[in-house]
């Protein structure tokens, strides 16, 4: 699915680099950005670790949720590689993804040539249609983990409600055989009382 938009605004934009990182805010005290979908990408220092707030620009569009457009690219940001060897891109575009005022995630583009107004304006509006989607994606996942959780602490229940179960039952039974065995014991006690007696009568 991400790799399919990646693809799909790379190749409306005619550029030659995608990347599409997602917030993972499931820890609070390690919140950070994870690249999992790219196209035609071998940045190695976002492949290889995670990006927090305000690391580099990706990390800058994240804590600012400000679309960032450069068209002076430092040599040692990142390379291009063509059948003619590696070149540095003519701009990047990074656009944080916001949905209800905050990042769920980063795409960054890179292209040999610069974009035009209409190509930001478009690129602008589909971020907010990936975002909406990128939200969905996530709550549904969280709704599917809850659920899971949620079975799986029921079945649990279940299985200490059957164990409980099977306890009382058997405190049941020792009862019932301790109960058999006292009254036995109380017969033979009588029977015993009642030969005594009549021992005494006869004597």
């Amino acid at each position: 699915m991400y790799k399919r938009q990646v693809l799909n605004l790379v190749k409306f934009l005619n550029a030659n680099q995608g990347a599409f990182f997602v917030v993972n805010d499931e820890n609070r005290a390690d919140q950070h950005l994870s690249l999992i979908a790219s196209y035609a990408y071998n940045k190695k220092k976002y492949v290889a670790k995670k990006i927090v707030k305000g690391q580099g620009l990706v990390g800058q569009a994240w804590i600012e949720r400000k679309t960032i457009y450069i068209t002076t690219v430092p040599e040692d940001y990142v390379s291009i590689t063509s059948g003619l060897g590696q070149s540095t891109p003519k701009c990047i575009l990074i656009i944080p993804l916001i949905f209800n005022e905050k990042t769920q995630g980063v795409i960054e583009l890179a292209s040999f040539k610069k974009l035009k107004d209409y190509e930001l304006g478009f690129i602008e509006k589909v971020s907010e249609s990936i975002s909406s989607a990128l939200t969905s994606v996530k709550v549904n996942v969280k709704t599917q983990l809850l659920l899971s959780r949620s079975e799986d602490l029921t079945q649990k229940m279940k299985l200490q409600e059957d164990e409980m179960r099977e306890n009382v039952d058997e405190l049941r039974l020792t009862q019932e055989e301790s109960q058999r065995r006292e009254e036995q014991h109380l017969r033979e006690i009588r029977r015993l009382k009642k030969r005594l007696q009549e021992y005494e009568r006869n004597f």
